[in-house]
């Protein structure tokens, strides 16, 4: 399960007051949403962004218990301020994806040019070749469409890739992407 903790649904809230997301969502990976229903209403309201549904449904597709007893799904979260259509893609069927490929080896024929707003909450810093996935994810966008990329970066080495501000940036300079914005959001080490 990828996820949002809070700063990852403020972001998308920023995004969508910058430019409504609307049309077709794709999802890389089902997301943990780790705000429950009071706090991304909280949200909403402090961004002035009309809430379009108040009923969150329960996230039923969290297999890592990584969530709470609050909290709600990805569905639910999106609904709540855009009327898009939110489908998912993912390596596995285990969290009901929509769509079972490996977004680093290609993109099936039907799935190019088809979404709106795609959304990874934290595959990108998980793969072994996270170039090819950013171009199928770029494969997938309709012209116009936009990518939502949150990837953590640190200075300690762990098991993860580094993904950079840079990398993203230049990805999508070389691309010529006609819009970019790199957010660097820093935080504190979690003692454990």
């Amino acid at each position: 399960t990828m996820g949002f903790v809070k700063i990852d649904a403020e972001m998308s809230l920023h995004e969508h007051s910058h430019r409504p997301i609307e049309g077709r969502i794709l999802s890389v990976g089902r997301q943990n949403i780790l705000p429950t229903g009071t706090e991304v209403l909280e949200l909403l309201e402090e961004r002035n962004i009309k809430c379009l549904n108040p009923d969150f449904q329960k996230n039923v597709h969290d297999t890592h218990g990584a969530g709470n007893d609050e909290a709600i799904s990805d569905e639910s979260f999106f609904g709540a301020f855009s009327t898009a259509n939110y489908e998912v893609a993912d390596i596995s069927p285990y969290e009901a994806a929509d769509y079972i490929f490996d977004i680093c080896e290609g993109v099936p024929d039907d799935m190019i040019g088809q979404f709106d707003f795609i959304v990874d909450g934290g595959s990108l810093d998980n793969v072994f070749d996270p170039l090819s996935m950013l171009r199928n994810m770029a494969k997938m966008l309709k012209p116009g469409g936009r990518m939502f990329v949150w990837a953590w970066s640190e200075m300690f080495p762990s098991a993860y890739v580094k993904i950079t501000p840079d990398f993203i940036l230049d990805y999508c300079a070389v691309n010529e992407f006609a819009d970019a914005k790199v957010y660097v959001i820093t935080c504190d080490m979690i003692e454990q």
